[in-house]
């Protein structure tokens, strides 16, 4: 083997080294996109869920609200409240 067939063969080999660790960097940088996308996702269904369970408490003191106006109305009317 001369020595440019030795240095085109170490060249080769470096590239293939380089090409290697950024294929892992890339994997790595993809790993770590995916991971972040997951979080924001079970962010959003967290968010989500505290969302629904803060409309359904804004229906219960809605509800209880529209209960205690109609009984302090029939107290009115019955003149038991001024």
């Amino acid at each position: 083997m001369n020595v440019k067939t030795t240095l085109s063969l170490v060249a080769l080999t470096l590239s293939l080294a380089a090409c290697a660790t950024v294929d892992k960097d890339a994997r790595d940088m993809a790993a770590k996109a995916q991971s972040t996308a997951d979080q924001a996702l079970s962010t959003a269904n967290q968010a989500n869920a505290n969302s629904q369970a803060a409309a359904q408490m804004a229906q219960q003191a809605q509800q209880t609200a529209n209960q205690t106006a109609a009984q302090l109305n029939g107290m009115m009317q019955k003149g038991m409240v001024k």
